[in-house]
């Protein structure tokens, strides 16, 4: 990949992550810490994000085509927008303005290459069933079945609440290419709902943050890997 696909949206807020491994990968063990909910999070807001954009856009057209352009990562205003074309460099798609109807977006590969970074809800976006990565900030009452129906290639997903809810988490393990996700300051779940590591597959890396106690020991226990043997040095 080059340094053009490495883009700031997968960094994590050191602060509040936690890195589980699937047990069913050969993957080194780590040790693992579930940092618990706090009250205090209802009146504060973690904000930790780092983005480098080239291209700014206001969009006042029905179509925008940036397809001939050579631009990496963009922020567009889709408002009014219907369909947008953006270039086959492009690794970075932030959304913004007001969208009440869902519009197309023709990306290289299905968006194979492609991360797109959201507010509040799933975008509503058509054409990115090959999605490389969705990010949603503020995340609140995000129903999991949208992102799946959207998005049913998808290989990253990031929520970050503040705080918020989340629904039918359990829809996720229909994403079949699903590698990595990362749950921050989210709830809407509960213990007995969170998928067991079989029925992801393709997961390497799953990421909580700030998350009820409950879920914290069920998830700690179904995801660390088993002790290794004394005996097989």
């Amino acid at each position: 990949m080059t340094q053009r696909r490495a883009t700031a949206l997968q960094q994590r807020p050191a602060a509040s992550q936690t890195l589980l491994r699937n047990p069913a990968k050969a993957m080194p063990t780590r040790d693992v810490t579930v940092m618990g909910w706090h009250d205090d999070l209802l009146k504060s807001r973690d904000t930790q994000i780092v983005q480098t954009l080239t291209n700014h856009i206001t969009n006042k057209n029905t179509y925008l085509d940036l397809s001939h352009s050579a631009l990496d990562q963009l922020s567009v205003d889709t408002t009014g927008l219907k369909e947008l074309s953006l270039p086959p460099t492009a690794s970075t798609l932030k959304l913004h303005g007001h969208r009440p109807s869902s519009m197309k977006v023709i990306s290289n590969g299905y968006g194979h290459w492609l991360w797109v970074w959201a507010r509040g809800k799933v975008p509503p976006v058509r054409g990115l069933k090959r999605l490389r990565g969705l990010r949603i900030d503020a995340a609140d009452r995000v129903d999991l079945t949208e992102v799946v129906r959207r998005f049913p290639g998808l290989r990253h997903l990031q929520l970050f609440g503040a705080p918020g809810t989340i629904t039918n988490l359990s829809a996720l393990t229909a994403l079949p290419e699903l590698e990595a996700l990362l749950l921050v300051d989210v709830l809407g779940y509960t213990a007995d709902e969170f998928p067991l590591p079989q029925q992801w597959p393709a997961l390497t890396s799953l990421v909580l943050g700030r998350v009820p106690a409950d879920v914290g020991h069920v998830v700690r226990t179904a995801y660390r890997p088993a002790s290794r043997n004394p005996l097989e040095g």
